[in-house]
């Protein structure tokens, strides 16, 4: 059989190593591009090394140092690591190069076996440490380009859009992997999730997740969903059995044991058992403090036993161990509103949420909202308006908001100016005269 690049790329790592060592000078030519991928792509020291003596006799040094460049991002991907500096410019400019270097090369990438997990890998890298996620979703779709039943680039698709609050999008492409991957246990996972979370569709979560179940029973994390599934249709048995199981396998999981301490609290009346549950996520020697379970805490003291100076406590140390909080986040605003009128305070949690999650349009809003209505800064409302509607333009209360500034920026310019209701606009004070006009009635809305 004649030998191809696409030949060569399709053998497995032992073979490869057998077939390079005993290629022919006349044949290099003819897999120059697949000796060139597993030169530059492959991360087998022999393999590497047999693919670039074998181009030495073909390249001239300065192609070599294009070709480095050209490929340089499947090494600064794992040796530029965020936790060691700032490399973002560097990975996006480096698979700007990956991307010049031919249809050709990422074809025969993508159909090799042994290199698209490479390239899927650098993919989940770029969106996950990156914060490329832009790029990350072109590497993935290059993938389902040319290999359209890659059940991997589907699921990391809807990573990705579930990460930007695509939802609609996100179940398409997690049922697009589970068409070409029926048992991908992240897959069943995840979807069981949104029909959870998103569709309210418990029953259906609960199928997905038996499925995780049959072929992973030692997962916790499944065992706590199915039990919140359980718990959402008021089934407590079935929840309390799961939640068993969960804690069986890791007795610190603090989402399932934030689950048994609100059945405590909340369907058995038994508040001291639920705050020594809670508490069992307060300085572990191995996982620190638990953001669930400090929130659970804070909720506690706040509503039941009215000490709203530890709430307040619990709330702040919940927002520093888990930042991606937004329930949390809304209680204790409401709490710095209704009972400390901190409104300092309530600014400096919107910025530090935000600082870390910049990608929830809804926070943006209420925080345009409560910039309104308690601060009446109305430029910088905008500029958090502009943000929610950059991740989401579709969102209604983020769109009325827009609209109202713009039309009081407008407005308010003339003398005796009046809102597009015919009201006179006497001063800022006409924001504040329909708090329903805003989110929620209040600086995070009713929660």
């Amino acid at each position: 059989m004649t030998l191809t690049a696409k030949s060569l790329l399709q053998l497995s790592l032992e073979d490869l190593t057998i077939q390079l060592e005993s290629i022919e000078s006349t044949q290099v030519a003819e897999v120059r591009p697949a000796l060139v991928l597993l030169w530059q792509v492959c991360a087998d020291p022999t393999v590497q090394k047999l693919a670039e003596e074998l181009l030495d006799g073909l390249l001239t040094i300065e192609q070599k140092e294009a070709l480095r460049a050209s490929f340089a991002v499947f090494t600064s991907i794992v040796e530029l690591l965020p936790w060691a500096g700032d490399y973002q410019s560097v990975q996006q400019q480096n698979y700007d190069q990956l991307k010049e270097v031919g249809e050709e090369y990422i074809q025969l990438l993508i159909g090799s076996p042994l290199l698209i997990n490479y390239y899927l890998d650098l993919g989940r890298k770029l969106h996950l440490l990156f914060k490329l996620s832009e790029e990350a979703k072109e590497c993935f779709e290059t993938v389902i380009q040319y290999d359209p039943k890659n059940a991997a680039a589907y699921y990391a698709l809807a990573r990705i859009a579930e990460s930007n609050f695509q939802t609609e999008q996100a179940l398409h492409y997690y049922k697009q992997c589970l068409t070409y991957e029926p048992n991908h246990l992240y897959g069943c996972l995840q979807m069981g999730v949104l029909y959870a979370q998103e569709l309210g569709d418990y029953d259906g979560a609960i199928t997905y997740y038996n499925q995780v179940i049959e072929q992973d029973p030692y997962m916790t994390e499944v065992y706590v969903r199915i039990a919140e599934a359980y718990y959402a249709t008021k089934d407590l048995k079935r929840t309390k059995q799961f939640i068993e199981i969960a804690l069986g396998i890791n007795e610190y999981h603090d989402y399932a044991l934030n689950l048994l301490g609100t059945i405590q609290w909340k369907e058995e009346d038994d508040v001291e058992a639920a705050l020594e549950t809670f508490q069992k996520g307060l300085d572990h020697k191995i996982h620190g403090d638990s953001g669930v379970l400090l929130s659970s805490l804070g909720a506690l003291y706040d509503s039941h036993f009215g000490n709203h100076d530890k709430a307040r406590v619990f709330f702040e140390k919940a927002l520093k161990a888990k930042p991606n909080q937004p329930e949390t986040l809304r209680k204790f605003i409401v709490l710095l509103e209704n009972v400390y009128q901190d409104y300092g305070a309530i600014s400096t949690a919107y910025e530090e949420f935000l600082s870390i999650t910049q990608n929830n349009a809804a926070i943006y809003v209420e925080y345009a909202d409560f910039l309104i209505k308690y601060m009446h800064d109305y430029d910088f409302a905008k500029v958090q308006l502009e943000h929610a509607l950059e991740i989401d333009d579709s969102i209604q209360e983020g769109q009325k908001l827009a609209r109202q500034i713009a039309t009081y920026v407008t407005d308010s310019e003339e003398e005796g100016a009046t809102d597009s209701d015919g009201d006179d606009f006497d001063d800022k004070d006409d924001f504040d005269d329909d708090d329903d006009d805003f989110v929620g009635g209040g600086a995070a809305g009713d929660n």
